[in-house]
């Protein structure tokens, strides 16, 4: 007889349970995935999985609102650096000024590379002549090749400086642009 006394316990606290959980539909469910790609669902998250959680209250910013808010940043920026166009340009001039004088520096450099070559070729080409005979063609051949590879380094690292200037005043010019613009704007 204890054995049916116990049937209709576990039915009864089963009912119990679900009136004092409250209705299903007030409890949020909320799904995730692990590391190893397995989705779980609970009723709280682990705090490492929070970020995968999307409340519908807060939907995630577009792409769009993302460039919006970028761009709002930069032009904060712009405006608290600069008070005048004429200090845009003042700036992008100084910048400017630092690149030209180290090329100029460089190219100093590579003249007297190209003068130092010169002189190195023509020794090569007197060697066993006159009062050249003790020369060693293999050190002066050597000599040429490292002298040829340091005046191409250096090119090399002018034309890179060129490109860096016409890129500074690329961004300087869109800057000049954008302030104008947002000083109409406030004018207005």
């Amino acid at each position: 007889m204890n054995s049916q006394n116990d049937n209709w316990k576990a039915p009864l606290a089963l009912l119990a349970l679900m009136l004092t959980a409250g209705p299903v539909s007030a409890q949020k469910i909320y799904s995730w995935t692990d590391e190893n790609g397995e989705t779980h669902y609970g009723n709280s998250v682990p705090a490492k999985y929070a970020h995968q959680v999307f409340d519908p209250r807060f939907p995630k910013a577009t792409e769009a609102d993302e460039a919006a808010a970028k761009q709002a940043q930069e032009d904060r920026i712009l405006l608290q650096t600069y008070l005048s166009v004429a200090e845009i340009e003042k700036v992008r001039d100084e910048r400017l000024a630092k690149l030209q004088g180290q090329d100029r520096l460089t190219r100093s450099y590579v003249d007297n590379l190209n003068r130092h070559l010169a002189d190195l070729e023509d020794a090569l080409d007197k060697i066993g002549t006159g009062n050249r005979q003790d020369d060693d063609p293999t050190a002066l051949e050597a000599e040429i090749g490292e002298t040829r590879h340091k005046i191409q380094i250096y090119e090399n690292a002018l034309d890179h400086s060129a490109a860096q200037q016409e890129q500074i005043r690329q961004e300087f010019a869109e800057d000049i642009d954008r302030f104008r613009q947002l000083r109409a704007a406030n004018e207005s």
